[in-house]
């Protein structure tokens, strides 16, 4: 595939319990930093977002914004140096929340788009995925009842996951790539952007935030 520029957005982690604080990098092409800015919401913190977002394609490089209660540069380059993309059938999986209680998860399938970056000294697996049929329980039976589609209320980042429902199909995306998995050198990630079979926690940080 022929290689684009790749962009950091700085952002709240809402994956974090609510007497702590701290940023999260998400990553994407522009054209998917324009949609997730499109899409985020209305609230003041997404009014500043959208403010410095438009300072940053006015020309200013080092716009920023209020993040973790300081202002931060909004948007970063990255470095792209792999693309691929990977399809999942049925999965099943626990996924631990940010107080450590088990979410057990199931998709009925998903097309995960993969990218290798380089964030600063750091060399990551990030990707944005199509997922359709996702489902939880906190169950530990996991009886056929119990089982939660998710369609919205996602309580992670505004802006981050989306969902459409047609029928009995429903699909959830991630509209920016999230960090993945993180390698100790460029060799390493390299050796292993295919071979590393794909997790979702990192999708499921942005659909249960600190809930």
């Amino acid at each position: 595939m022929n290689k684009k520029d790749f962009y950091g957005i700085r952002l709240n982690n809402y994956f974090s319990p609510s007497f702590c604080s701290n940023h999260k990098m998400y990553f994407g092409t522009m054209d998917d930093i324009k949609t997730f800015i499109e899409i985020m919401g209305s609230s003041e913190q997404s009014g500043m977002i959208r403010n410095s977002f438009e300072r940053y394609l006015s020309g200013d490089n080092d716009a920023t914004h209020e993040v973790v209660y300081i202002q931060q540069k909004l948007i970063e380059n990255v470095e792209l140096i792999a693309e691929g993309e990977v399809k999942l059938d049925h999965a099943a999986w626990e996924f631990l929340n940010v107080w450590y209680y088990p979410q057990y998860m199931e998709i009925d399938s998903a097309v995960i788009k993969m990218a290798l970056i380089k964030y600063k000294e750091q060399y990551l697996r990030v990707i944005k995925a199509s997922v359709r049929g996702l489902r939880t329980c906190a169950d530990i039976n996991r009886l056929e009842e119990e089982w939660i589609a998710l369609l919205d209320g996602f309580w992670g980042h505004p802006g981050i996951l989306s969902s459409t429902k047609d029928g009995e199909t429903y699909m959830v995306y991630s509209n920016l790539y999230i960090k993945e998995k993180e390698y100790a050198t460029k060799e390493e990630a390299l050796a292993k952007f295919y071979a590393d079979e794909v997790c979702l926690d990192c999708l499921c940080e942005d659909v249960f935030g600190n809930g």
